[in-house]
């Protein structure tokens, strides 16, 4: 007979940074299963984020363990390795010509905006910045510095490209 241990997916705690609507910042940790469904590397927070389901399950710094809509979410901030490190293949390992870059102004509902580069991998005829925001994942990746904002599109009033 199985124990309800045996069921339990392994998951890492990642300290994180949520803004949600209407709310001032929150430290967080998130949970991230051990394996990504699409490579045998750690899930990534934007791979949590563009997931299945409503609600998002994270605890607080003060250890309250709390369940965030993830259509509330305005954006989430990670360290830059956290989300770009693993084995897949990333924008930046492309040739330069194959990637496009974007340096970008987010104003966000209620007010507050996110300035970083968003980076792409699309065909020539679907190359423009229009067509990847208007690609089906919810949230999308904004690297700036050492960090990674990972922001919600439908969150977004306004993009002014830089």
């Amino acid at each position: 007979m199985l124990s309800v241990s045996e069921y339990r997916v392994p998951k890492r705690e990642l300290p994180a940074e949520v803004t949600l609507w209407g709310q001032p910042p929150s430290r967080v940790s998130l949970f991230l299963s051990a394996r990504a469904g699409r490579d045998s590397g750690f899930e990534r927070p934007s791979e949590l984020l563009n997931g299945p389901g409503a609600f998002l399950p994270v605890t607080r710094t003060e250890g309250e363990f709390s369940l965030f809509r993830r259509d509330a979410v305005l954006f989430v901030t990670v360290p830059a390795a956290e989300e770009l490190g693993g084995e897949r293949p990333l924008p930046e390992e492309f040739p330069s010509e194959e990637v496009h870059s974007t340096l970008v102004e987010l104003t966000l509902e209620g007010g507050p905006s996110i300035r970083g580069w968003i980076r792409y991998l699309r065909p020539d005829n679907r190359s423009r910045l229009v067509d990847f925001l208007n690609e089906p994942e919810r949230f999308l990746i904004v690297r700036a510095e050492e960090l990674v904002h990972i922001v919600n599109k439908n969150r977004i009033v306004a993009v002014s490209i830089l």
